[in-house]
């Protein structure tokens, strides 16, 4: 599996990543919320760009996006604009949320962005070639928060963001008992032994916590913790990820 290398992190290797989300609905939250993140045990933050509260016109959302690269000095920065029915905030349609990452791709402010699945092959393949010829790697989304896919299922969607060229494949799942969380972890264990790209899989909610710290010993390559507000359920604070994947890993324990 390959490695990504955003600033001075490697997404891929080790323990999973801590990514933090910054939910404020204005610069001078986000602002506040990036500065506490600096102080904690996140190594990486994610602009949830859906959660703000004005138009976004792209004089506006570069302006912002300086300043979050500012203050978050070299910590990577994952923007994501997470639509309606993938359990976000926001409701651009299809032309202006294309517009939203083709503008933020290329501006130099952010690291990574998130592209959903949901968009269609179509846009996926329009947007992940736009941002790889600007040498921003894409973290390919899909979310259900009703239910966990069978495993052949999540197998299938696993494949068709590889296929697609994702720089790194996500699922966030719902599961409704505890053998929904196995199957997640059995799926995505399979899958990074195999994938030529890191993945990232949760289980939310309170069931699917244990899923947010296991990652180190099932494959996943980043897990959500939350440092101010939390961005989906089930999220956890940093400080408890930190502390758990420490306990966790297999390497701390000489395997």
């Amino acid at each position: 599996m390959k490695t990504i290398s955003l600033r001075n992190l490697t997404i891929g290797a080790g323990k999973p990543k801590i990514i933090a989300p910054l939910t404020g609905n204005s610069l001078a939250v986000l602002l506040a919320q990036a500065e506490q993140l600096t102080r904690s045990p996140a190594q990486m933050a994610e602009w949830r760009v859906d959660y703000l509260s004005h138009p976004i016109g792209t004089e506006n959302l570069l302006a912002i996006a300086c300043e979050l690269r500012k203050a978050l000095g070299e910590i990577p920065l994952l923007a994501t604009y997470r639509t309606f029915q993938e359990g976000g905030q926001g409701g651009l349609n299809t032309a202006e949320y294309t517009a939203l990452v083709e503008t933020l791709a290329p501006s130099g402010f952010v690291d990574m962005v998130d592209v959903e699945l949901s968009a269609g092959d179509a846009i996926v393949s329009r947007l992940l070639s736009r941002c790889h010829a600007q040498g921003v790697p894409v973290l390919l989304s899909c979310h259900d928060f009703f239910s966990t896919p069978s495993a052949p299922q999540l197998r299938s969607i696993l494949a068709h963001m590889e296929d697609l060229g994702a720089d790194v494949a996500k699922i966030a799942v719902m599961p409704r008992c505890p053998a929904d969380v196995v199957t997640l972890l059995q799926v995505t264990e399979e899958f990074s032994r195999h994938s030529a790209c890191p993945v990232v899989t949760m289980s939310m909610g309170e069931l699917g916590k244990v899923s947010r710290v296991w990652g180190e010993v099932f494959g996943c390559a980043l897990t959500f913790a939350a440092v101010a507000d939390v961005s989906a359920p089930g999220q956890l604070p940093a400080d408890t990820v930190a502390a758990l994947l420490d306990a966790l890993s297999p390497s701390e324990a000489g395997f």
